[in-house]
């Protein structure tokens, strides 16, 4: 996910990243002066965030401890989330779906970097019902990275037409 989001298109885009552990992919957005707000549910990973951005000398990274079964959070809409290897539980699917759909505006991105862990079928039909269409692609190698056996996996809202009936009356 931080190689990728190295090019990234991110102009004018409030950024969401999920599960953001020692938030590598954070700090390459940060770098490029994104609108980055990282969130994870561990209560270390801010402790690991404060100490990369310290030792980085970079600006300081607006940081969410939050769980996706949290009803009510402060985190407001995104234009692009992003998370990476964050499917690794059953009930998961569900759960990030939903929390992803309540953090989205209208044309939110979503960008999941996943290996081949399992739940992504389940993960795809719930953003399905939800109204996300799904593009899946391989990684390019490169010459100072591995093979990765995942994929890096786009979801895109799209609106149903009470959604844009809905949209158009609050304009």
């Amino acid at each position: 996910m931080a190689n990728l989001m190295c090019t990234y298109d991110i102009e004018n885009k409030a950024i969401l990243e999920l599960g953001c552990g020692v938030a590598l992919s954070s700090l390459v957005l940060n770098k490029r002066e994104a609108n980055i707000t990282a969130t994870d549910y561990h209560p270390e990973s801010k402790v690991f965030l404060e100490e990369n951005v310290k030792l980085n000398r970079a600006k300081n990274i607006d940081f969410h401890l939050c769980n996706w079964s949290d009803e009510e959070t402060s985190l407001g809409k995104f234009d692009l989330i992003i998370g990476s290897d964050v499917l690794y539980e059953r009930d998961h699917s569900e759960l990030l779906s939903s929390f992803i759909n309540k953090h989205s505006k209208e044309n939110t991105e979503v960008v999941l970097v996943l290996p081949n862990r399992g739940y992504q079928g389940k993960f795809n039909l719930e953003m399905e019902k939800l109204n996300y269409t799904h593009e899946r692609v391989k990684p390019e190698s490169t010459d100072n990275q591995e093979d990765f056996s995942g994929y890096i996996h786009t979801y895109t809202k799209t609106l149903t037409n009470v959604e844009k009936e809905d949209l158009n009356t609050r304009r």
